[in-house]
């Protein structure tokens, strides 16, 4: 490989959110972190050369996209995902998650209800509950170590409460699952038919191990959609905190951009617009390795779980560089266990209730990390587990 993702980097004593937040959180200050959806690899060469480049000016002045960055976002988008979206659908924002809540606001009233499938992403419940919404859960099922949806429930849930908008994570985080396009259809009707707006976060678009990514607005001419999307994730860059937003209904796109100039959002951020551009036009050969190597760590974990941890069950990674796995066989509340995995195994996971009730029992795990790193903190997992 061009790329030597092997290679182990200290991050500690960087400010970094997912190394030196332990001790802030009651973890001790020597646990190994794979919690957060933060990758412990470099990002292109072209990409840090870029913030170089940048940084030698001196100045940092206000900016805004260059005159090629949405030719050069759409054509990236075209090519991985035959997504070909017009200039006029375009805005941005500082990250996806403001996007949702954004949205969410902007096309709900606090009266009326927002649907989500759950276990999901935490922050969407942030998303609905801080806007005052009327939350709305319809539960993923959990079989043979994959998450289905609940077509009736989900129907039955939107009818019966108000349901207005519709959360759809795609890929879904944390079961790793990709929707398949007879699932995203059968969502797409049942929203059409309800005159629910669809609030795609599309954030893990391009980590899908298993089938293929599927954008909603190529499945559909129905336009009550608003699509979000980063280079965040993908090349990690998340500190940078940029998000690309589609929106083909002007009407609705309105909306949205009245939300962003409340809150005063006119600007981008210097460093997101250009690195981000740069990510685009130079990053394809480092993702297609860090996707290789991703899927070494996915049969590493797949392999580990069955021969050290047979107790356990890791469900089907199609997904998202986030491992879900089955821990319900130890009888252990999701407390107990987070406090048995942090303080005598010294590894950070995220409890799975933290994403739903449907999810205790579960904890989820970043693999994308360096495989010494996971295999390290796999083997401190299953000693202490095997253990009890």
């Amino acid at each position: 490989m061009k790329y030597d993702f092997d290679r182990v980097i200290d991050r500690r004593n960087t400010n970094s959110y997912k190394w030196d937040m332990a001790e802030k959180r009651g973890k001790p200050a020597d646990v190994l972190p794979m919690w957060v959806a933060d990758m412990d690899f470099e990002c292109p060469r072209e990409v840090a050369d870029e913030a170089v480049r940048i940084a030698k000016r001196g100045i940092f002045g206000y900016s805004f996209a260059a005159d090629d960055y949405f030719d050069i976002l759409q054509g990236h988008l075209s090519d991985k995902f035959g997504y070909k979206p017009e200039k006029e659908w375009w805005l941005q924002c500082f990250g996806v998650m403001p996007a949702v809540a954004l949205a969410v606001q902007a096309f709900t009233t606090e009266d009326e209800g927002v649907i989500y499938l759950s276990p999901v992403y935490h922050s969407f419940r942030w998303a609905v509950e801080d806007s005052h919404r009327n939350l709305v859960i319809s539960s993923l099922k959990e079989k043979n170590g994959r998450w289905n949806i609940d077509f009736e429930d989900f129907e039955r849930k939107i009818a019966e409460n108000n349901v207005k908008a519709f959360l759809l994570c795609n890929p879904h985080n944390p079961v790793s699952r990709v929707w398949s396009r007879e699932e995203l259809l059968k969502l797409v009707e049942i929203c059409r038919k309800h005159g629910v707006y669809i609030i795609s976060d599309d954030i893990h678009a391009e980590f899908v191990f298993k089938g293929r990514h599927i954008m909603l607005p190529t499945l559909t001419d129905y336009d009550k959609i608003v699509l979000c999307f980063s280079p965040c994730k993908t090349f990690n860059i998340s500190g940078l905190q940029i998000a690309e937003v589609f929106i083909s209904n002007g009407e609705m796109r309105e909306k949205f951009a009245a939300k962003l100039d409340e809150i005063h959002f006119w600007v981008g951020n210097m460093f997101g617009l250009e690195l981000a551009r740069a990510a685009y036009l130079h990053g394809g050969e480092w993702q297609e390795q860090l996707h290789e190597y991703l899927q070494g760590n996915i049969d590493f974990l797949t392999e580990f779980v069955k021969e050290q941890m047979p107790k356990a069950k890791l469900t089907q990674i199609e997904a998202t560089y986030l491992a879900f796995l089955d821990l319900r066989a130890y009888g252990l509340s999701d407390g107990d266990m987070d406090g048995l995995l942090s303080d005598k195994a010294k590894v950070w996971t995220n409890p799975g209730g933290m994403f739903g009730a449907e999810g205790e029992g579960f904890v989820r795990i970043n693999f994308a990390t360096q495989r010494s790193v996971l295999k390290e903190a796999m083997e401190r997992v299953g000693g202490v587990l095997e253990g009890l």
